[in-house]
């Protein structure tokens, strides 16, 4: 036969024929030959069943928690450590016309709050500490919008501490 009156055949069609040319190509497959597995003692532990298969899942299981452990001990670190206090600018002359004229609230750090924020919370919550009787122990201690506030009056400078969660704002006057 030609090339030309050759007929193909349709899907489906002709695949013994095609399985035959690879029994021709690869007689040991088509022998039905299979490489023999290896014996029980000499498979990997993850295929071993009884005490010795046990034993493996359990050290497996240690390893795994213990490198685990190690993971976040290492990644955590820096996690703790990466949290630093962003300096902000002073609020300058906050009591204009009174006794504190010229007084800036100065050193105000801010940690997961933005300096505006920190700015506010250090003016608001100086306002409201100014009007507070100082106590006997120099360290005043209130609430000003959720924010706790811990002054610290002792000392040339009055320090003061505020925390609302995980943020925090300190500052000095």
């Amino acid at each position: 036969m030609s090339v030309a009156t050759e007929a193909r055949p349709v899907f489906g069609q002709g695949y013994k024929e095609a399985l035959g040319r690879l029994d021709e190509r690869w007689p040991v497959r088509a022998a039905g030959f299979r490489p023999p597995r290896p014996a029980r003692a000499n498979r990997p532990s993850a295929w071993r069943s009884g005490a010795d298969g046990a034993k493996m899942r359990r050290m497996r299981t240690a390893i795994a928690v213990a490198s685990l452990c190690l993971m976040l001990t290492v990644v955590g670190a820096p996690a703790a450590q990466g949290a630093t206090y962003r300096s902000c600018r002073p609020v300058t002359d906050p009591y204009a016309g009174t006794r504190y004229a010229g007084t800036d609230l100065r050193r105000i750090r801010a940690l997961r709050v933005t300096c505006a924020s920190a700015r506010g919370v250090a003016r608001g919550a100086h306002r409201k500490a100014l009007g507070l009787t100082p106590p006997p122990s120099g360290v005043r201690r209130f609430t000003w919008n959720g924010w706790s506030v811990t002054g610290d009056l002792r000392g040339d400078s009055d320090s003061y501490y505020a925390v609302k969660g995980s943020r925090r704002v300190r500052w000095r006057f």
